[in-house]
C-alpha cells in the first residue's frame, strides 16, 4: 500500500508539471493544463488516503 501511495504521489507531481506547462504541449490549439491540475488533485488525494490507511494499519 505504501508503494501505491508513492506511485500516486509521483503521478501527482507529473500532473503538477503538466499544469504548470513544464511537460506536454497544446493539442490542436487547446491547452492541457486543466487536465494536469485535475490529475494532480486526484492523484494527491488517492496518495494521501493510501498513506493514511498505511499508517492506520501500522
Amino acid at each position: 500500500m505504501t508503494a501505491l501511495a508513492i506511485l500516486f504521489a509521483s503521478i501527482a507531481t507529473l500532473g503538477a508539471f503538466v499544469g504548470l506547462e513544464y511537460v506536454g504541449h497544446p493539442i490542436g490549439g487547446q491547452s492541457i493544463t486543466a487536465y494536469g491540475w485535475g490529475l494532480c488533485l486526484n492523484a494527491a488525494a488517492i496518495a494521501a488516503f493510501l498513506a493514511y490507511r498505511s499508517l492506520q494499519r501500522a
